[in-house]
């Protein structure tokens, strides 16, 4: 409600922005490969473009700026960028940080990839998504590993993609 969407692609063909449910005006399409190699590119110019053109009236007005990114994205650069900033820092402030973990194939990508485990030790909120498509014993693996990686985070589990609103 009342939020502008930033959706990262990456990959030649780009779709995600034409599954998020929100006004085009308040969506933005970042194209140009994965966030995190953009530290001060593509993300800082488009973040200092919708604070401006929020300011002039351009863009609707917005409460909060949701940052979708790959899920090969890793986070560290993303959060540097908006928390470090000087000019960031006087319109923005870091909120929450929300990884979503996918139950299937969790347990190979937290052994094979970097990004997965800094996704998840750097969540404020752990998603645990298509929980109900995994037997319970591979369920507790994942929660296990997850906590193993960031104990502090608040965990919701995800059942046929239904999540209540107010955990995030």
């Amino acid at each position: 409600e009342n939020s502008l969407v930033i959706v990262n692609e990456f990959g030649e063909i780009g779709i995600d922005h034409l599954l998020v449910s929100a006004p085009a005006e308040n969506t933005r399409l970042l194209s140009n490969g994965c966030l995190c190699c953009e530290i001060r590119g593509e993300l800082f110019e488009t973040l200092t473009e919708v604070v401006r053109s929020r300011g002039v009236g351009d863009t609707p007005s917005f409460d909060r700026i949701l940052i979708e990114t790959t899920g090969l994205a890793d986070p560290v650069p993303i959060l540097r960028t908006i928390v470090t900033d000087n000019d960031l820092r006087q319109f923005l402030r870091l909120d929450k940080v929300i990884s979503v973990v996918d139950a299937v194939h969790a347990l190979t990508q937290l052994v094979g990839y970097d990004e997965a485990r800094k996704q998840i030790a750097v969540a404020d909120v752990l998603l645990l998504s298509k929980a109900d498509l995994v037997d319970p014993r591979a369920h507790g693996e994942v929660i296990n590993a997850m906590k193993a990686i960031n104990a502090g985070a608040e965990l919701a589990v995800v059942n046929c993609g239904e999540i209540d609103p107010e955990k995030l």
